[in-house]
């Protein structure tokens, strides 16, 4: 069965489109600006959003952490399946 995950758990990634809070971001009023296009961060959870939307949470490295989709995301450090095989065992 095909991992429906994208990006593995502390893998860095590189944020690709402007993130704004749409409400779920307690810590800031709805509509400001959250990440910016370049911005960097780890992955430290994955999980769903209404059973079948996989959302990423990253902590970028300006210390908050947001919720992002694969879309807005591009990794910054490829994982090979090997590498990945090999840290499940």
């Amino acid at each position: 069965m095909e991992s429906p995950f994208s990006f593995q758990l502390d893998q860095r990634v590189q944020i690709t489109r402007l993130i704004r809070n749409d409400g779920t971001h307690p810590a800031s009023g709805k509509g400001v600006v959250l990440a910016r296009p370049g911005e960097t961060g780890i992955v430290i959870d994955r999980g769903f959003f209404l059973q079948d939307i996989v959302i990423y949470s990253i902590r970028l490295d300006t210390g908050i952490t947001i919720g992002c989709m694969a879309k807005e995301l591009a990794p910054l450090n490829p994982v090979h399946d090997d590498e990945a095989e090999c840290e499940n065992v």
